[in-house]
């Protein structure tokens, strides 16, 4: 609405990203008697609206393969027997399942439709921290604590600022729990976090073994194929009864995404924190229990390389931007959206996320078809060495595939993405047949570079031990003669 405003929202610090009057065109009295003055500004903010909803980033390069089935499979660990279950709000697992559906299902082998077609499953497990001694000991490397002491007695590091570190300590009946209480100073302040980047490096390294701990299959650590063509995304929730927030650092938030899993806290915090957030100047708070929607955008963002709304590439920079404008809505992203739990999202949000899966099969393509020419280039005789009819089906098969792909991008582009994983897998047949033109032209010239190779040595060598031979043969007579006459003229007229 361009006559509403105006309005102010984004970062707290008015950063890179930050909406205030002069964000949005807005329109006056005046416009309506000179309109081309709007125009400039109005194509300013069509473009702002398709990068960000019609082209948005990939948060990471996806997998490109098409899975007959997705499973996220919530690692729930608690140190509670059910941890905080009636305590907080629910994780809501019936509502993610059936977004992710919806956001990432398409048909297989039919072009058009929007029916479902890979299933995508949600389930949840509760593992106890005695069960579990490798998500303990994760988390103990991760768990770190901020103290600012007021005592005059204790040493404190540049600043004032004192780093500690929490742990995990026997609970007298033979279980384990968190103790974050350790290494609290005497007096000042004290805040706990999670290093997340530190938290997913420990449970990475650790995931076949927690696997096997567990007894559950948690798939490839790299891409997380289970072996069969079934996808696993891990998710790692330590679910802690402690009555204070517990949040991941950096970004103060409860729950964060990577490519090969999601981790996440949830505690029993009754209260509500900033989100370094900012709406009309007032902070927008949020509760830490509830990470029902943080969940959801955070499985897009591992599974399927949706990036958060608010980011946007940046063509004059060269990398990713920020832009907080069109932040809001139903993006499961940033503490500005009202996503509920009815399982629905944005456009832009599904759409991102059978964009990818697709653009991924066709760049993955094109890098293997480029290996193949570069194979050819790289030997001598190149695509020569094919027979006449091994040649015109390998340009056959590379036009057929080049085709495809330009169908497959435009099919895209109009958001037909059935069609668009039609042409790009149909592409991929091409793509095997010039492989394996490549690999039987390579066979056969290997085989006529040796027998040309062997053919040359051997006559040569017949050639270097004749031409000797004759060399030899016309030196001996020739030095005879010249002997012979020598002896005459030099030696015989003395006598």
């Amino acid at each position: 609405d361009l006559t509403a405003g105006p309005v102010s929202y984004g970062p707290s610090d008015g950063g890179e990203g930050a909406v205030h009057a002069g964000s949005f065109p807005r329109v006056r009295a005046a416009h309506r008697r000179r309109p081309d003055q709007l125009a400039v500004a109005i194509a300013g903010l069509l473009r702002r609206a398709s990068n960000h909803l019609l082209a948005p980033p990939a948060a990471h390069a996806v997998a490109p393969k098409v899975w007959r089935e997705t499973t996220v499979k919530i690692v729930r660990v608690t140190d509670m027997p059910r941890g905080n279950d009636g305590r907080v709000p629910p994780l809501g697992i019936r509502e993610i399942e059936s977004a992710l559906r919806k956001a990432a299902a398409m048909r297989v082998g039919k072009v058009g439709g929007d029916d479902d077609d890979a299933a995508v499953h949600v389930t949840e497990t509760e593992v106890g921290v005695g069960s579990c001694s490798l998500c303990v000991a994760a988390m103990h490397r991760a768990l770190k604590a901020t103290a600012r002491s007021s005592d005059p007695g204790s040493n404190p590091g540049p600043g004032g600022v004192t780093d500690t570190y929490a742990g995990a300590e026997e609970d007298g009946e033979g279980g384990r729990v968190l103790n974050l209480d350790v290494g609290r100073p005497a007096g000042g302040t004290h805040r706990e976090f999670v290093d997340a980047a530190e938290l997913r490096y420990w449970l990475s390294a650790f995931r076949a073994r927690i696997a096997d701990e567990i007894e559950m299959d948690l798939g490839d650590r790299y891409n997380g194929d289970d072996g069969d063509n079934r996808r696993v995304i891990p998710v790692f929730l330590f679910d802690l009864a402690r009555t204070e927030a517990l949040l991941l650092e950096p970004g103060r938030e409860s729950v964060a995404a990577f490519p090969d899993m999601v981790v996440a806290v949830r505690t029993r915090s009754p209260s509500q924190i900033s989100s370094m957030i900012q709406c009309q100047d007032l902070p927008v708070l949020t509760e830490p229990a509830d990470v029902h929607r943080a969940l959801l955008g955070a499985v897009l963002t591992s599974g399927w390389g949706v990036a958060p709304t608010r980011l946007t590439w940046s063509e004059s920079r060269g990398s990713v931007a920020r832009d907080d404008a069109f932040d809001v809505g139903n993006s499961p992203f940033g503490a500005l959206s009202p996503v509920g739990r009815r399982g629905r999202l944005s456009f832009a949000a599904s759409d991102a996320a059978k964009r990818h899966a697709i653009l991924a099969i066709v760049q993955d393509a094109r890098v293997r078809a480029a290996g193949v020419l570069t194979a050819l280039k790289g030997a001598r005789d190149g695509q020569g060495a094919m027979t006449g009819g091994a040649g015109l089906e390998f340009d056959g098969r590379w036009a057929s595939m080049s085709r495809k792909h330009e169908r497959a991008l435009a099919a895209e582009a109009m958001h037909d993405h059935a069609r668009a994983r039609h042409f790009a897998m149909s592409a991929n047949v091409d793509l095997e047949a010039l492989t394996k033109l490549a690999l039987d032209a390579a066979g056969k010239l290997e085989a006529r570079l040796e027998c040309f190779e062997e053919a040359k040595g051997s006559e040569g060598l017949v050639w270097r031990v004749l031409s000797a031979f004759a060399a030899f043969v016309a030196a001996y007579f020739k030095g005879k003669d010249a002997f012979g006459r020598w002896w005459n003229v030099k030696v015989a007229k003395q006598f």
